[in-house]
Formats: structure tokens, sequence, C-alpha cells
């Protein structure tokens, strides 16, 4: 079964890897800028934990998205180490064709699969997801 989830998101990452490409941001950068689209302000360190990814990998993703126009950091008044992150207005323009483009290839995905196989597979899914979480983020206490 994981072999399958597997493919499943290589072919995710590559399908996004060639659409994302057109609207100037990698494969990769979508979850950071719903992240932060979703949560204004958020610290990086939040972004880590809730992209589930390593400081420096989000350290050097929104250093890339804040050098291309797409967010803006700023430090926190209260603890000068921590870098507040917000969309900018080049970067909320993207959301729509980012949920565009997540909705299509979902919708192919899904596509042989009725309305009840669909939310019933969604629902055994949650499950996984739900201790595929737990576990990282048990792992991301220890560090």
């Amino acid at each position: 079964m994981l072999r399958k989830i597997s493919v499943i998101d290589k072919s995710a990452i590559k399908y996004r890897n060639e659409k994302f490409k057109l609207l100037g941001i990698g494969g990769s950068d979508h979850p950071y800028i719903l992240c932060v689209n979703r949560f204004p302000g958020i610290s990086q360190d939040e972004i880590s934990e809730r992209v589930i990814v390593n400081k420096s990998n989000t350290t050097r993703t929104l250093a890339r998205l804040e050098e291309d126009g797409y967010i803006k950091r700023k430090t926190n008044e209260i603890d000068k180490r921590i870098f507040n992150v917000e969309l900018t207005d080049k970067g909320k323009e993207l959301i729509p064709n980012i949920n565009i483009i997540n909705e299509e290839l979902e919708d192919y995905l899904f596509s042989d699969f009725t309305k009840e196989e669909k939310e019933n597979f969604n629902l055994l899914l949650d499950k996984v997801y739900k201790k595929a979480i737990e576990y990282a983020r048990k792992d991301w206490k220890k560090k």
C-alpha cells in the first residue's frame, strides 16, 4: 500500500511541477504559500511544523519566495529572533491558481470514483493521515 501512496505522491509532484512552473513557482512551494495564506503573520518555525519540513528547508524556500516577491518576512516585535511571514499582493494572486491546479489534479485522480467511494476513501485516508501526522509531530518534538 505504501508503494502505491508513494507512486501517487510522485505523480502529483510531477503534475504540480509542470503546472506551477507556468505560475513562476516550484512544485513544492505551494504548501508554504497556502500555509501563509491561511495563517497570515505565521512564524517560520510554525510553518515548518505545519508543512512538516525541517527548518533549514523552510528558511531556504521562504528566502527564495521573498526574493521572487511572493512573501515578506518581518522581524517579530516581541522576539527579534522570530520572523513572521505574510503574502504580498503578488503571492495572494497565486492562491486561486494553486487551488485550481490542486482541484484539477484531485478531479483527475478520482475520476473513476463514485461520490460514495470518494467519501469512503477520504474517511479511510484521514485515519492514515492522522497517524502520519502523529508520528511526524512526535519526531518533530525530539529535535
